[in-house]
């Protein structure tokens, strides 16, 4: 559900109501509006754009137009740790690395694209991070949410671990990341007996 209103009293947000209704209590309020992309000057060049304005690419970069690469917010490129599945992830890094991939296949040094989307923050003191791609199927949680001190594992299709969630568990996603950069796969059965063994020690 979405967000209908915010309620309040003296500049001070108290709850949001969401569009089923329910009323949940709350001191802070984040809003991601998200992006639009700018694409719409490639309708007529024989290049295929995407309904939402992105345009699939291969693990070069490729367009379906040869010789036509993109990257950054538009591509809908390959997420390596997630088996190769076609996402649209606008984040800067990752937007840089594709210029740097898109570059060497563009002079002719077949790059393929190893990307694993990487994302942090810190909230209230907090160290957040994210790495991986797609729909988990299940959700494994080792730590303490309530402690905010937890490891998520975010297990996709064939129990593979697609993606990774910390918050005060630093390194973790980081070692995540790299390991699947190397094109190794992590399944939920590595998880047990324990969730770190297949970090090197």
């Amino acid at each position: 559900s979405g967000i209908q209103r915010c309620i309040g009293a003296e500049g001070t947000l108290k709850q949001v109501e969401l569009s089923d209704g329910t009323v949940l209590d709350a001191d802070v309020c984040i809003f991601g509006i998200g992006s639009t992309l700018y694409t719409e000057f490639l309708q007529d060049s024989g290049i295929t754009v995407n309904r939402n304005g992105s345009i699939n690419t291969d693990q070069y970069l490729e367009t379906n137009v040869e010789g036509v690469y993109v990257g950054g917010d538009i591509a809908n490129a390959p997420v390596l740790s997630n088996n190769g599945q076609q996402a649209t992830i606008g984040h800067y890094p990752l937007a840089q690395y594709h210029g740097r991939v898109a570059a060497f296949n563009m002079i002719g040094k077949a790059t393929p694209l190893q990307a694993v989307p990487f994302f942090w923050t810190v909230l209230f003191g907090k160290s957040f991070r994210y790495c991986g791609y797609g729909h988990p199927d299940e959700v494994i949680v080792e730590g303490d949410l309530a402690a905010l001190k937890f490891v998520a594992f975010y297990i996709g299709k064939g129990g593979r671990v697609i993606g990774m969630a910390s918050c005060q568990r630093d390194p973790v996603v980081a070692q995540f990341a790299e390991y699947s950069s190397q094109g190794k796969v992590l399944h939920k059965d590595d998880l047990t007996p324990n969730p770190f063994g297949w970090i090197p020690a």
